[in-house]
């Protein structure tokens, strides 16, 4: 048996993985603190053109939960400052689109250019224009704040592109309410109504046809053009830690060594070594992100014993699994099981 990647699975632009770590230095943490066991360099945060792997940003997010407690609300704090312009090029074109309607669908269109790990759906109801935002596949213990970041992006550039025309009508979550619920108010004049079936961000359907501001449609098309290209350009070379993911993704326990792997890559094991440390992170730490996806996976959607899962991740025996997933999670594999 195999296990698929989820589909939040890509290489991101560092722009989010910056803002958790501003936030947590903030907060009082160092950078070192934030970017702890993620296998991310401080220098790369400060290099524009760089990305970092999803477990990557996953692994930061998990380490600010722990630093800073429930209590703090990481997701909305996150979302808030995730303006148009902290995308580059794609929030350029949103802003530059004729209508919402069109900013949508660029949007959605080019989603891999952003840090989201939800699938976003736009629906049209009567008089609602909605945005579904699907977390089925999501982490467990992740979940709420990924959503949370989702939610708070995605109002902060509804109020960047035209505050004034693009009132939200319904916030809608599936998550209970959390100490820092009144915050949603506070910063977006919206309440959202928690235990709901889906997570849903509503505005009016006339919204759709409200003419932006910004609109230009040469820039739209200069920038809708540069998005195809990044994204082609990221889909043909999505770095070494990208290939090396893909091939040990579905069965890690029986994939090559690194010397193997990189024989199979075109390289010597020492120029794979040193492209993986370009990238700011090393075989070992590649081969545990994804271990740690798979584990999520096998735990949550399958029966098998912690037993039979540490086999299938290559562990010689239960104990040192154990050991890692506490590493990853601060819980036990069966304590992972049971919340998600």
């Amino acid at each position: 048996m195999t296990v698929k990647l989820a589909r939040w699975d890509f290489v991101r632009p560092v722009n989010t993985t910056r803002v958790l770590v501003d936030i947590g230095v903030e907060q009082g943490l160092g950078v070192r603190q934030c970017l702890d066991g993620s296998g991310v360099a401080p220098e790369l945060l400060d290099r524009p053109e760089a990305t970092v792997a999803a477990a990557q940003e996953l692994h930061i997010v998990r380490n600010l939960m722990r630093f800073l407690g429930p209590d703090f609300p990481l997701g909305i704090e996150v979302g808030r400052r995730c303006h148009a312009t902290a995308y580059g090029i794609w929030g350029f074109a949103l802003l530059s689109s004729a209508t919402f309607a069109h900013a949508v669908s660029v949007g959605l269109r080019h989603l891999q250019l952003t840090s989201t790990f939800c699938d976003i759906r736009p629906t049209t109801r009567g008089e609602d224009a909605t945005l579904v935002i699907d977390d089925r596949d999501l982490p467990g213990d992740v979940r709420g704040v990924l959503v949370e970041i989702t939610v708070a992006a995605l109002i902060t550039l509804q109020f960047d592109l035209d505050a004034a025309n693009l009132p939200v009508k319904r916030l809608a979550l599936k998550m209970e309410a959390p100490s820092y619920a009144d915050r949603f108010r506070t910063l977006f004049d919206a309440s959202p109504e928690f235990g709901a079936e889906e997570n849903a961000l509503t505005v009016d359907v006339r919204c759709l046809d409200v003419r932006l501001p910004q609109r230009n449609s040469l820039t739209r098309r200069l920038c809708e053009d540069e998005c195809r290209r990044v994204l082609e350009r990221r889909r043909r070379s999505e770095g070494w830690a990208g290939r090396v993911r893909r091939h040990l993704a579905g069965d890690p326990a029986r994939g090559p060594t690194m010397t193997a792997l990189a024989a199979e890559l075109g390289v010597s094991a020492r120029t794979l070594r040193r492209r993986l440390a370009d990238e700011g992170t090393d075989y070992e730490t590649v081969v545990d992100e994804i271990r740690e996806t798979l584990a999520e996976a096998l735990l949550a959607t399958t029966t098998l014993t912690v037993a039979e899962v540490s086999e299938r991740l290559g562990y010689s025996e239960p104990s040192a699994f154990a050991r890692a997933f506490r590493r990853w999670k601060a819980m036990s594999p069966n304590e992972f099981r049971r919340s998600a």
